[in-house]
């Protein structure tokens, strides 16, 4: 290494260390004046079997997804239970750290990469996409028929599932009849 590398590299050390110094003093302030004597009481009334379902739960959603995936692609595209994991795996890691429809776009690209084709790709990413929203709305019915929210909110999430539902049956009637009608209207 010539010395004009080692020394880069010793700046570089330093200015690592000096980075590091830094954000834990940071740390340090920031964390003084957090209510630790709550944290710590909420800690005491934890419940550990929820906790552990809690978890559980959580890493379930990537074998869960994998196999939606599995089920809406074509059956006569050929692709592997691991090589779907790896396409959610990774689709999953770029919807966390990259912004709005770049995960979208990957995941497409990923399926592309597995074996599909681009319009079976989209087909599996618009099927997944529209069973997400039906399961949100599922989460959204529940909570305003069952918790204890003001009533004004339960009536508005009760007219947005409404107003999806109206919404979907519209789009499920152009989607069958939606050829028909272009004929006819061009008669």
């Amino acid at each position: 290494m010539t010395e004009l590398a080692v020394e880069r590299r010793r700046k570089s050390r330093w200015a690592m260390a000096a980075l590091w110094a830094l954000l834990t003093l940071a740390l340090y302030v920031a964390a003084r004046d957090l209510p630790w004597a709550e944290a710590v009481s909420s800690l005491r009334q934890l419940s550990i079997p929820l906790v552990g379902l809690a978890i559980a739960l959580n890493f379930a959603i990537l074998p869960l997804w994998m196999l939606e995936w599995m089920l809406l692609k074509p059956r006569s595209v050929p692709v592997t239970t691991n090589k779907m994991f790896e396409v959610v795996t990774v689709t999953a890691s770029i919807h966390n750290a990259v912004p709005f429809l770049a995960g979208e776009a990957a995941a497409i690209g990923l399926l592309i990469g597995a074996g599909l084709h681009r319009g079976a790709a989209a087909s599996v990413l618009a099927m997944d996409q529209l069973l997400v929203g039906v399961a949100k709305l599922a989460v959204l019915s529940t909570a305003a028929l069952s918790a204890p929210i003001p009533s004004w909110l339960s009536a508005g999430v009760l007219s947005l599932v409404g107003a999806v539902l109206a919404l979907f049956l519209v789009l499920l009637l152009l989607a069958h009849f939606g050829r028909v009608m272009s004929v006819q209207l061009r008669e």
